[in-house]
């Protein structure tokens, strides 16, 4: 990877960062919320999902929009949507406009996905995985930083909050603008990847797949993808429930270990980029499912709330440690659509994740929390049946295009 290019793929994930930390201020401001308008537990929690189901359902659609129009421009956008709305949020009078703004914020985050994860693959023509991983970590970060920030916000006053939080967004916006017009990078095919691919897939000597798209991998690995995600949001939504209840320890130790488990999940998210690379994405598929049922069987099985906090951060690294070899084969998978492909797999990790801990809670309701946590061993197993049918990783062949010049 050049030196220039590694200078736009931390660009990239420098922008990921500050999307995701407007992302991780919306939870933050319920508390400012529910006193500001004396809004109801059910309808602060209504804004959050407003948000995130705008997020989730309209990604794939923007996806293939951004196959179809390319550039840095939607990105941009994602950024402005997302910074204006919660900035907003500190002039607004009234429910309507403050759903509206959630809403908007939704839709930022939608705009913003798609392309940018097309754009980090697209440039990253060596350790594909490795920066996929970086752009992960960055949106954790990110999501972590945004409570910090938005009481900084608060703290100035509601006079200078929307400075204060949008000019992250509108500088970072007005710098990804200047280096497209200047070099057209974010704007250009790259040239074809020099890791592993998916073994139909074929490169031509510019940089584009001539491979077709492949539903059946695709479908099948969102499957894999939904199931990840139910675990995981399932043990993060009733992770202080279980706490108190099964392990008798203090309410104190919950924010404790919810934040400890999602730290462990950011750095698998970039640990899994590099092993990726250098074991394969299909490899680490199984070995992360296979690793992740005893964890998660002994998690269940242990009363101990230091031997439980040891046994957290070890299934947030594994169970994270495949995002970013995922979102790769999902764009292998489908090489003409990969903003498509980009929009199905964030969007189906979030949408399913909030089914899942629907159904965890429904469990949970009729045979005990206990039951619930531990029926969740399923979605591993049933995982690990599932991977093996999914292509193998292969060095992507090279076809020079008519009139090329072999190098």
């Amino acid at each position: 990877m050049n030196c220039r290019n590694r200078r736009y793929l931390l660009v990239i994930a420098l922008s990921h960062m500050i999307l995701d930390m407007y992302s991780g201020m919306l939870p933050a401001l319920i508390p400012y919320l529910l006193d500001k308008f004396l809004l109801s537990y059910s309808a602060a929690g209504a804004l959050l999902a407003w948000s995130s189901m705008t997020s989730s359902l309209i990604q794939p659609v923007l996806g293939f929009v951004s196959d179809m129009t390319g550039g840095v421009g939607l990105v941009i956008g994602g950024l402005a949507l997302s910074s204006l709305a919660i900035a907003s949020t500190g002039y607004i009078t009234s429910y309507p406009l403050l759903a509206a703004a959630a809403i908007m914020a939704g839709l930022g985050n939608a705009v913003y996905h798609p392309q940018s994860a097309s754009i980090m693959a697209r440039l990253s023509t060596e350790q594909r995985s490795s920066a996929m991983g970086l752009y992960g970590v960055a949106g954790s970060i990110g999501f972590a930083l945004g409570p910090s920030v938005l009481a900084m916000a608060l703290a100035i006053g509601n006079s200078s909050m929307f400075w204060v939080v949008a000019l992250p967004g509108i500088l970072m916006g007005l710098t990804m603008k200047v280096m497209g017009q200047a070099s057209q990078v974010f704007d250009k095919p790259c040239a074809a990847p020099a890791s592993s691919s998916v073994e139909t897939q074929e490169i031509d000597g510019n940089g584009h797949p001539n491979g077709r798209n492949m539903w059946v991998a695709e479908i099948l690995l969102l499957g894999i993808v939904m199931l990840r995600s139910f675990i995981q949001y399932g043990v993060v939504t009733f992770l202080p429930q279980y706490i108190t209840q099964i392990l008798g320890g203090s309410s104190n130790t919950s924010p404790r270990l919810q934040s400890l488990f999602l730290a462990a999940c950011a750095i698998g998210t970039f640990a899994g980029g590099v092993a990726s690379d250098r074991f394969g994405r299909r490899s680490l598929f199984i070995a992360s499912l296979i690793c992740l049922i005893p964890v998660h069987w002994a998690l269940c099985n242990t009363r101990t709330v230091s031997l439980f906090a040891m046994l957290l951060a070890l299934e947030g690294f594994v169970l994270m440690s495949t995002f970013s070899g995922g979102l790769l084969m999902s764009q292998d998978f489908l090489p003409r659509l990969t903003g498509l492909a980009s929009g199905l797999h964030i969007g189906i990790s979030t949408t399913m994740g909030g089914v899942g801990a629907t159904i965890t809670g429904l469990v949970a309701d009729t045979r005990g929390l206990a039951f619930a946590f531990a029926s969740l061993v399923l979605c591993p197993i049933i995982g690990l049946c599932l991977t093996p049918l999914l292509p193998r990783d292969k060095r992507p062949r090279i076809t020079h295009a008519p009139g090329a010049i072999p190098e």
